[in-house]
């Protein structure tokens, strides 16, 4: 077993669980927050959405985008890591990190098949992609392939599809439920205890990077269409209410989410700093989930064993490892058991990143 999981689950060097957090006592997910009170040190990298130095242009190739490091520390691209600007949008497919005076191509796909692409366009940092694209990626990638386009805009397709259902069940037909939108009794608590389908074009249009149309209007006001970046800034701008109340806690390194099936994605960084930096995004991601509900749920919440299934996972699970890929300083391990699928970033031959989901 991978020591870095071990000493999560633990509760070693520094690790340790959190209080359960739920919006209320309907909510179908809770969010298990991962502690560390670690040694003092500096972070020997930093995250990409950090930089100022840090040139990103588009190649003119919908699979290439081309960054150059001119930080004084190594770069973390984290998978899933959306690339926007005057440009089409493209999302990385696997973890990487950029030394010092480095530049390199990286592996991307676009994620807005309706834009077309602007070489030599700059671009930047936009967020990460939601949890149904970490499947797809770590996936593919413990296969040692690249994950395919049109794999990509299903999931595209797929997000779009589960935000206006979203957005439909807690609409009335005025519009947004006021209540269930912020302007109702919903407070934040500690707690213990039909497809809709993009053009079949979609697929022709690889090599062009363009042609799907917008996917049709749900009953409610907000439209969902086949740029990522957009469905994920409309839900959240909906979900704002809710989503600044998920608490930042003292020390957290990571989550836990839980829902009714059990737990469904685990990430977590090596120091504060980088969960800090990277919370509200991936928190925005998953707004749709975080603040799912139900009235008289059967739902039984436990804190204690959240705790405990976690610790399973993580210490007492039969992964498969695999190193996916290794340079001088850095390298990637694959992860995959029955139900899940993950990876390890190490830098210098330390941990800096762990991201495993549920692949079912």
């Amino acid at each position: 077993m991978n020591k870095f999981l071990q000493l999560i689950a633990d509760e070693k060097d520094g690790f340790s669980f959190g209080k359960s957090w739920r919006y209320n006592e309907d909510s179908l997910v809770a969010l298990l927050p991962i502690l560390r009170i670690a040694p003092k040190k500096k972070r020997n990298y930093v995250l990409l959405s950090e930089t100022k130095n840090v040139k990103i242009g588009d190649t003119g190739q919908i699979n290439k985008i081309l960054v150059e490091n001119n930080e004084e520390s190594p770069v973390y691209i984290r998978m899933g890591e959306i690339f926007s600007g005057g440009t089409q949008e493209r999302m990385a497919t696997r973890s990487y990190i950029i030394m010092p005076k480095e530049n390199i191509n990286i592996d991307v796909r676009c994620v807005h098949a309706s834009k077309g692409i602007n070489t030599g366009a700059s671009m930047k940092s936009g967020g990460v992609a939601p949890s149904i694209f970490d499947v797809n990626l770590c996936s593919s990638g413990f296969k040692m392939r690249s994950v395919e386009q049109r794999e990509v805009w299903k999931d595209v397709e797929n997000v779009a599809q589960s935000y206006s259902c979203f957005m439909a069940e807690n609409s009335d037909s005025t519009g947004i439920n006021k209540d269930y939108f912020g302007e109702g009794d919903q407070t934040s608590r500690i707690n213990d205890g039909e497809r809709i389908s993009i053009s079949a074009d979609a697929g022709n249009n690889y090599d062009r990077g363009f042609g799907v149309g917008s996917i049709p209007s749900s009953s409610t006001s907000t439209s969902f269409s086949d740029s990522l970046m957009d469905n994920i800034d409309k839900l959240s701008d909906n979900l704002k209410n809710i989503l600044q109340k998920v608490p930042y806690f003292e020390n957290q390194v990571g989550v836990a989410m839980i829902d009714l099936q059990g737990i469904f994605a685990v990430e977590c960084y090596d120091l504060k700093e980088s969960w800090k930096k990277m919370k509200d995004d991936i928190i925005k991601k998953e707004g749709d989930k975080i603040s799912k509900k139900q009235d008289k749920s059967p739902f039984q919440y436990n804190h204690k064993r959240a705790v405990e299934f976690v610790k399973i996972l993580l210490g007492k699970s039969d992964f498969e490892e695999k190193t996916l890929f290794k340079s001088v300083n850095w390298r990637i391990i694959g992860l995959k058991n029955k139900n899940f699928n993950g990876e390890i970033v190490e830098l210098n031959d330390k941990p800096i990143h762990l991201l495993l989901v549920r692949n079912n």
